[in-house]
C-alpha cells in the first residue's frame, strides 16, 4: 500500500508457486516470502501493508493464510476446508476467500497491534456452472462483485508491427 515493495508469486522449477517480495527502489533483490516449501500463491498486502495473506498448500490442499509482514512471525490459518482467490476488505478488517465448497467466506482479521483471525463466516453460495476467476470488495465496503470469466471469440488474431512506417509524415 505504500508503493514500496511488491508481491509475487514465481514457478520454480515445475514444483509450483513460491511468493517472493521485493522493494521497489534500492536493493532491487527478491526475497522469498516464508521459509516452507509449500506452494504459495495470490499474495495480498494487507490495506495497512502489516499482514500478507496467500494460498498455501501447506496443509495438503490449498487454503488461506495470513502473516505479518516484514517478521519472521508465524503465519496464521484462515480457512479450514480449503480456499481460492483471496482478497481484503478495503477497511482490512475482513479476509474474504472462497472455499472449496464454493461457498464466499468471510474472516475477521486484526493486524496492529499483533495479528489475530477470527473464525469465518459463510456470506453466500455461488451458483454451481458459474466459470469465474475472482472478485473484489468496493470501495464503499458493502458491495461485492463477482467478475465472471468472459472468452473471447475463436476468431484469429491480427497482430501488426512496424505499423509506424505505414503512416504518412507532414
Amino acid at each position: 500500500p505504500d508503493g514500496e515493495t511488491v508481491a509475487f508469486a514465481e514457478r520454480l522449477g515445475g514444483r509450483g508457486f513460491e511468493v517472493f517480495t521485493m522493494p521497489l527502489s534500492g536493493n532491487l533483490s527478491p526475497k522469498k516470502f516464508s521459509r516452507l516449501p509449500e506452494n504459495e500463491e495470490r499474495a495480498r498486502f494487507s490495506p495497512d501493508g502489516k499482514a500478507v495473506a496467500f494460498l498455501s498448500n501447506e496443509s495438503g490442499r490449498g487454503e488461506a493464510y495470513v502473516a505479518p509482514f516484514g517478521t519472521d512471525a508465524e503465519r496464521t490459518r484462515v480457512s479450514v476446508d480449503g480456499a481460492a482467490f483471496l482478497c481484503w476488505s478495503r477497511d482490512g478488517k475482513e479476509l474474504l476467500y472462497l472455499g472449496a465448497d464454493r461457498q464466499l467466506m468471510a474472516a475477521p482479521v486484526r493486524t496492529a497491534p499483533s495479528l489475530e483471525v477470527g473464525r469465518a463466516v459463510a456470506l453466500f453460495r455461488l451458483p454451481q456452472g458459474n466459470d469465474w476467476r475472482g472478485f473484489d470488495v468496493m470501495p464503499d465496503g458493502r458491495i461485492l462483485a463477482i467478475v465472471e470469466e468472459t472468452s473471447g471469440s475463436a476468431q484469429p488474431a491480427t497482430i501488426a508491427i512496424h505499423w509506424t512506417g505505414e503512416v504518412p509524415r507532414n
